[in-house]
């Protein structure tokens, strides 16, 4: 073959291009559909499904244009402001005084951030609603703007409910404070009145230890009230028995109150000052019950060792009158009997007796 012929026959055969178009020519004659309407078709789809996600969604969405006009909502929004909300400006629908256009100011400059603001904005039926709105600018392919895309959300019944909530917690935390001044001043009253008062007071844990005392009570037993802190009562100062022979602790009424949880009064015993020395006690025990379990105890005692001893004194007076009187009695029947003797005498010698004789 010559060069004449294959350069030919090499133009006979169809080029690439050649065979695409008559694939499409094939395909066109055959009713199969092009590449072109299968793309606007999978776009229409695409279209559909992104208006069923935006009507499904439950939150209002709207857009604005670069004069603050709505062009589009979604269903929530249309039905939130009404189906003539576009081509409304978005200050129609605003409520009172407010600044939402200068905060979303910065997104029809350009900013790429989304900004949240509160709106108190007009509904369909007229009723004043709180919105919560999420704004970010809307550009064009080529990043020029187009206005902005916001969301919003009603809050208002959130609102109220937190802005009640946070009436209540400030109506608690008044409350408490309220209390808690009550408690400091009855505490205040309560120190003064054990401060003030002339007996020995003082409480203990169901340990038996010191948890309080107040000045007299540390003062009768030579302490210091913050040296007693916190230290087990009955082996500093309940040693002995009133009779001064040594008190075991299971003879102590401090701690038989805080096993049985029951009071004792008038009880006496002999209680050891910090130099050793001893006073003598009159006391009574209460238990501070949680429930019905003792927790503690509050002892009130008061130094009677003077008393004791007027008592002693007094005792010990007593019983030498009684031997004083005694012995004047002796005397006065030993006189009369000598008495009784002389007359008796004065008879026998024929004479008058001399002493009368009065018996009481």
């Amino acid at each position: 073959m010559t060069a004449w012929e294959r350069s030919k026959e090499i133009k006979k055969k169809p080029s690439r291009v050649q065979l695409q178009r008559g694939r499409k020519a094939w395909a066109s004659a055959r009713g199969e559909p092009s590449v072109h309407k299968q793309a606007e078709e999978k776009h229409r789809q695409l279209g559909q499904r992104l208006q069923a996600i935006l009507a499904s969604v439950p939150d209002i969405i709207m857009e604005v244009d670069l004069n603050k006009v709505y062009t589009w909502a979604n269903s929530a929004g249309l039905e939130y402001f009404g189906p003539d909300v576009i081509g409304k400006e978005a200050a129609y629908y605003f409520e009172g005084e407010q600044d939402t256009y200068s905060k979303v100011e910065v997104l029809f400059r350009g900013d790429e951030s989304v900004i949240y603001l509160e709106s108190w904005q007009r509904r369909r039926d007229g009723q004043v609603r709180l919105l919560a709105w999420w704004c970010k600018a809307l550009k064009d392919s080529q990043g020029r703007m187009m206005g902005a895309l916001s969301t919003a959300r009603d809050i208002t019944d959130s609102k109220r409910a937190d802005q009640k909530l946070e009436e209540h917690d400030r109506q608690l935390e008044d409350l408490v404070r309220e209390r808690t001044s009550e408690l400091e001043r009855a505490h205040q009253q309560i120190e003064k009145i054990l401060q003030s008062a002339g007996e020995g007071i003082f409480g203990v844990d169901l340990q038996g230890r010191l948890k309080f005392i107040n000045e007299a009570g540390a003062r009768m037993l030579g302490w210091r009230a913050d040296d007693l802190m916190g230290q087990e009562i009955h082996p500093l100062i309940h040693v002995a028995r009133p009779d001064g022979m040594p008190s075991a602790g299971e003879e102590c009424l401090i701690r038989r109150v805080l096993t049985t949880g029951l009071p004792f009064s008038e009880a006496r015993a002999q209680y050891r000052r910090k130099d050793g020395t001893f006073i003598s006690v009159e006391f009574t025990g209460t238990p501070i019950l949680s429930g019905d379990s003792p927790i503690g105890a509050v002892i009130v005692f008061r130094d009677i060792t003077e008393r004791i001893q007027a008592e002693e004194e007094r005792k010990k007076h007593v019983e030498n009158l009684e031997i004083f009187n005694k012995a004047m009695i002796d005397r006065e029947k030993r006189i009369i009997e000598i008495k009784e003797e002389v007359n008796r005498l004065c008879l026998e010698l024929g004479r008058e007796p001399k002493y009368p004789i009065v018996w009481e």
